[in-house]
């Protein structure tokens, strides 16, 4: 299965990334790097992208 990259998974549910930045619980600055790689997303955040994309395996997503 190919990894889902977080704008594709911020697309699926038509979210703004001011609005998907909120779900998550982080700066919209900070998600705007994690969303270009440029810095590595905490792991916290990365389970809170999966909970919300009800995603089971947090593998399944792109984080860098």
């Amino acid at each position: 299965m190919a990894k889902r990259t977080l704008k594709g998974l911020r697309c699926d549910l038509e979210l703004s990334q001011k609005e998907f930045a909120e779900k998550i619980g982080c700066p919209l600055a900070s998600y705007q790097r994690y969303e270009r790689y440029e810095i590595r997303i905490p792991a916290e955040v990365v389970i809170n992208i999966a909970d919300l994309c009800k995603i089971k395996d947090v593998r399944d997503i792109k984080i860098k």
